[in-house]
């Protein structure tokens, strides 16, 4: 079984692009961060930090076109700049030519994240954890042609909901199989379980949600308008993020092989 830990955020823009960003702490690869776009039409594009992510990422998700792009994210200290000129003390870099992974780092809330090299990212610090102590909480993500800078609120109800579910639960294969029928009809389009490609099998433990309360985004340097819902829901496997733009604290696992 292959684990990823982290934070996964999902939102729509005004533009029409619908946008999931991956940020991994632990995982096989180290620490790292993606994005995955799909526009108004459907193009599916993955923006990852390294080959060996966009490797693994697109052999597990579905894409029409693939880039491997510098990534950076982090918390956002100065909460009077938005995209273009916020500042992020904890950003790192990810760039073409490192080791890599599925997703992006996201950190324990201390703000201390470590700058990384080719292929590595920083710690996201207070968009998961902390974010609950800090509902204004910021996190800026740079990615090839991507700048966005994302508010972060309290607890969602399912948020709360998932508090009363034990985390070594929340987390089981087997606990995860079997509730996914009920997960798509709590948060449409969700699933917890589904085919990471080939004979392989993925589950998402989520045990937190935020919800995200503002996006400021631009492409190619061109504002993407305001925050939108996830919607329709976005097709790169076989689940999609909640319509309602949500930061879910997650561990996925993947059944490499029956």
């Amino acid at each position: 079984m292959t684990r990823f830990e982290g934070r996964i955020a999902g939102f729509g823009t005004g533009a029409g692009p619908r946008i999931v960003v991956g940020m991994w702490e632990r995982s096989p690869f180290g620490r790292f961060a993606d994005v995955m776009v799909e526009s108004d039409g459907g193009h599916r594009l993955l923006l990852a930090p390294s080959e060996a992510v966009a490797e693994y990422v697109s052999s597990t998700y579905t894409f029409d076109e693939v880039r491997v792009v510098e990534v950076r994210f982090g918390r956002v200290r100065d909460h009077t700049a938005g995209v273009g000129g916020a500042r992020s003390d904890d950003a790192g870099g990810g760039g073409a030519g490192g080791g890599g992974g599925a997703g992006g780092a996201a950190g324990d809330g201390s703000g201390t994240g470590d700058s990384a090299g080719t292929g590595g990212s920083a710690d996201a610090g207070g968009a998961g954890a902390s974010a609950g102590s800090d509902p204004a909480r910021r996190i800026r993500v740079s990615a090839g042609p991507l700048d966005a800078t994302l508010q972060i609120g309290g607890p969602t109800a399912i948020g709360r909901l998932l508090r009363s579910v034990p985390r070594a639960l929340a987390l089981r294969p087997v606990w995860l199989q079997a509730i996914d029928p009920l997960a798509g009809m709590l948060v449409p389009g969700a699933r917890t379980s589904g085919s990471a490609g080939g004979s392989r099998r993925e589950f998402y433990g989520v045990t937190q949600a935020r919800a995200i309360t503002a996006v400021d985004a631009a492409w190619e340097g061109s504002a993407l308008g305001g925050m939108q819902r996830l919607e329709p829901p976005v097709t790169f496997g076989f689940g999609s993020a909640p319509a309602a733009p949500t930061l879910v604290d997650i561990v996925t696992s993947i059944r490499e092989r029956p």
